[in-house]
């Protein structure tokens, strides 16, 4: 099993990108699932999602204590990662490995400040067992096919 986490300051995009992500899981063989961790739903407050990859059919229901994967959609957003954590940030002065300019790829890209479509391409590469095909057929069934050059971006510029 593998679990991954996605914390960032909108729900709606901490939502889409475990959504794409278990969804590119599905398609790769893996049993999926998608849910959140609802705290406050107040503007501002930071947004949990959840996704666990499963070979096997027996799913847990609980939010994972340690996530084998931390995807931060904001370097603001609050998220207490693990030591064994492989963690992921959007920060605008990436340094160190895991860290993403996601912003400026997706400018660069897709001409848009998009951190979604970015981050899961670094995730793919980080987790390396979903093809960015995937990814693609995960992003058309959202309506979002105009964004996948921003995948791909996302998956080479992760280090």
């Amino acid at each position: 099993m593998v679990t991954f986490e996605v914390a960032g300051r909108t729900k709606r995009d901490s939502e889409l990108l475990s959504r794409l992500l278990a969804r590119a899981g599905f398609l790769s063989g893996f049993h999926s699932q998608s849910f959140g961790g609802y705290a406050t739903e107040r503007n501002g407050a930071s947004s949990a999602w959840y996704v666990r990859l499963e070979k096997e059919g027996a799913m847990s229901r609980e939010i994972p204590e340690i996530p084998d994967f931390l995807m931060m959609l904001d370097s603001s957003a609050e998220a207490k990662p693990k030591k064994e954590t492989i963690v992921i940030v959007n920060t605008s002065k990436p340094k160190k490995p895991g860290q993403i300019d996601a912003y400026s790829v997706s400018m660069e890209s897709i001409k848009r400040q998009d951190a979604v479509p970015v981050m899961l391409g670094a995730a793919l590469k980080a987790f390396g067992k979903i093809p960015l095909k995937n990814a693609k057929t995960a992003l058309e069934n959202e309506g979002r096919k105009d964004s996948y050059s921003a995948v791909e971006a996302g998956y080479k510029a992760m280090k």
